[in-house]
């Protein structure tokens, strides 16, 4: 009998035990299915966009030329890129003009990528493209083709030289003339003087607000004197493109000069079509002896947005707090936060100034107890003082059960 209740206890204690491990997967599994993963960002592909300068449209033989690369990219992280240029002549013939690693910075725009392309006299003649390349690379090393784009030009034949003329039959024996009187004198000759030309070019004809905008300004003196040159360059409205001066500056006969002049473009400026005026002033006379202009236009780019370090689970019932960090070149208007659920309605709540400025700074909201778990999706829109707007990415998140 004793052993008989030995067994018993033995078999109850082994039920227990069996449904206690039972017990304890199913609550694992419920604790899983009411508390699933956040999905996880989804990542926008980062956008390149490229203006090539310096390609002249048709070059003869022999003359090499600097292509510069001006490069601006919408990225909200750090991006890594290598930029391929290559030079596709007649027949397919492949120039590599080698390759750079551009480090892309959110809101930053990296200096021009020069490339050279040695265009030597023994260059076949016939169409040609300068073909620009953009690949990003990523952290496994991998690279990854976001731009592709090319700019075309010609190099066009050099004249040949004209034929030797044949030799000269040798002068027959002058006769010689009956001597005439020496004829009076003439007027004196005429001083010389310098003939001057200004020119003005820039890098772009599309320039944005709070950047400055370059001219390169050539004076030539194409006459036989010495000129005392003063070039002044001004735009409209004068008291934010005011008049500048440079010189007096001596320049020789068959000589030319070359300046830069810079003009900040303020936010004040009208969007649109502008232009910088030029003359040029010879030995101190009061009328231009050359002018010139150079047309731009001055457009307002949207606004950039994106968040800093955002939260992406929280527990139900507690408040959470989102921080975007927003830029426009002339200025911020409003920045509006959105999280939104399928279930319950979209919570919309305005962000405040907590950091910087409305040209560029940090706008902070914090959300009520959010008091219904679930998945939820969130993102923040900015609008610049111009009504353009622009939003982050959407991105995930998670309320749990406390």
């Amino acid at each position: 009998m004793q052993y008989l209740f030995i067994i018993l206890s033995f078999v109850r204690s082994a039920i227990i035990a069996l449904l206690s491990i039972a017990f304890g997967f199913l609550l694992a599994f419920w604790i899983f299915f009411q508390n699933p993963p956040a999905p996880l960002p989804t990542e926008q592909p980062p956008v390149i966009f490229t203006d090539i300068n310096g390609i002249p449209e048709d070059i003869s033989p022999g003359k090499p030329f600097v292509a510069a690369i001006a490069l601006r990219a919408e990225t909200t992280k750090p991006l890594t890129t290598q930029i391929d240029a290559h030079v596709i002549g007649p027949n397919q013939a492949l120039f590599d003009l080698g390759s750079k690693v551009v480090i892309f910075q959110p809101m930053e725009n990296p200096e021009p990528q020069n490339f050279t392309f040695s265009n030597t006299p023994e260059s076949a003649t016939g169409p040609y493209r300068f073909r620009v390349k953009a690949m990003q690379i990523k952290s496994d090393g991998s690279k990854k083709l976001i731009l592709e784009t090319e700019r075309a030009f010609w190099i066009s034949a050099v004249a040949p030289p004209p034929a030797p003329l044949p030799p000269a039959a040798p002068p027959a024996t002058p006769k010689p003339a009956p001597r005439k009187k020496a004829p009076p004198p003439g007027p004196p000759p005429k001083p010389t003087a310098p003939i001057i030309e200004i020119k003005a070019v820039s890098k772009t004809t599309t320039a944005e607000f709070g950047k400055d905008f370059v001219i390169s300004v050539s004076v030539v003196n194409k006459g036989d004197g010495l000129g005392q040159v003063v070039v002044e360059t001004w735009g409209e409205p004068t008291d934010l493109l005011p008049k500048k001066i440079w010189g007096p500056v001596a320049i020789k006969p068959g000589e030319s000069s070359i300046i830069d002049q810079t003009y900040a473009l303020a936010p004040e400026i009208i969007e649109g079509p502008h232009e910088i005026k030029l003359a040029a002033y010879v030995d101190g006379s009061p009328n231009p002896a050359s002018e010139s202009s150079v047309p731009f236009n001055l457009m307002d780019a949207p606004p950039l947005i994106f968040f800093r370090d955002p939260p992406l689970k929280n527990k139900m019932g507690l408040p959470v707090s989102f921080i975007a960090e927003a830029a426009d070149d002339r200025g911020i208007k409003a920045v509006v936060f959105y999280l939104i659920s399928a279930e319950t309605s979209p919570v919309i709540l305005p962000m405040k100034l907590t950091e910087g400025n409305k040209l560029r700074g940090a706008w902070n909201c914090s959300t009520t107890p959010l008091k219904n778990p679930g998945q939820y999706a969130f993102y923040a829109e900015a609008e610049d003082i111009k009504g353009q707007k622009k939003k982050t990415e959407d991105l995930g998140f998670v309320i749990t059960v406390r």
